[in-house]
């Protein structure tokens, strides 16, 4: 088996219709590849139904790695149509420790428990 590394690339909104047929295609194929491999040839305990397995889960697994990348790109078009361009989106707020802080103070001060204070700031 392969390895495989994921990459992210942009290609224009026009492009994509082309790109998921030709992923599509190569789904076809693969899975016409697994219609042609017989599990079994001759002895089912043998080296060649081990070896025969072997081959189809990895054949799967690249199929499987091709619908996820189909499906991602579906997935990304579709919330690209009903939603705003990526770089529009709303950015995450920031972590805020002094916010985090006072909203502990406020929980111990509800629970009545004294907070001590130092001038030590934590490692």
């Amino acid at each position: 088996m392969s390895q495989r590394v994921r990459i992210t690339y942009s290609i224009e909104v026009d492009e994509l219709d082309n790109e998921v047929v030709r992923l599509a295609r190569e789904a076809d194929q693969i899975m016409g590849e697994l219609h042609q491999t017989s599990i079994i040839e001759g002895d089912v305990l043998s080296i060649a139904t081990s070896s025969n397995i072997g081959t189809l889960r990895a054949t799967l697994y690249d199929l499987d790695n091709r619908l996820a990348d189909i499906d991602t790109i579906i997935t990304s078009y579709l919330q690209y149509k009903v939603g705003a361009p990526p770089g529009e989106q709303e950015a995450a707020p920031q972590y805020d420790p002094q916010l985090k802080i006072d909203q502990l103070r406020g929980v111990l001060d509800t629970l009545n428990v004294p907070l001590e204070t130092s001038d030590e700031k934590p490692a």
